[in-house]
């Protein structure tokens, strides 16, 4: 009967230790992707081809939900404007927003391709952007990139 506990205590702990194993990591990768987001919101090349209005406009930051790959945190906000996923019912009521096509982390390196959409005149203009990262001493640095 002994062995029979035993081996329940075991299979428990190695459950409890297997999901908090899962949880750190998706955690890091989750802040990862927080830091990497922020970095494509706030890329000054983008920004520049943005027009200054639009980008004045701009109190919020919006991504497109695709029901695609990655989370970020509910409490992140970049210069005090709050992130926002909208559906594209919502995009009519929407000036500048973000589609992040592809967002992929491996280990201290990352590849993103995104689109920045805005409007003129009720004319969308949208910009590709990628962008390789590197993760050096617990720092995401952009080492290249293009439009």
């Amino acid at each position: 009967m002994k062995k029979f506990y035993y081996s329940i205590i075991c299979t428990l702990f190695l459950l409890f230790s297997a999901n908090c194993l899962f949880a750190q990591e998706n955690t890091e990768i989750d802040l990862n992707q927080n830091v990497i987001i922020e970095q494509c919101l706030t890329f000054a090349p983008l920004l520049e081809k943005i027009p200054v209005e639009i980008l004045q406009q701009n109190t919020e930051y919006y991504i497109l939900n695709q029901e695609t790959f990655f989370k970020f945190s509910p409490e992140l906000k970049i210069n005090d404007k709050e992130i926002f996923l909208v559906d594209k019912p919502q995009l009519d009521l929407v000036k500048l927003y973000f589609d992040f096509f592809t967002l992929n982390i491996d280990n201290n390196k990352a590849n993103v391709l995104y689109y920045a959409t805005y409007k003129v005149d009720n004319i969308e203009q949208t910009i590709s952007t990628t962008i390789q990262f590197e993760k050096s001493n617990s720092v995401w640095k952009i080492i290249n990139y293009s439009f």
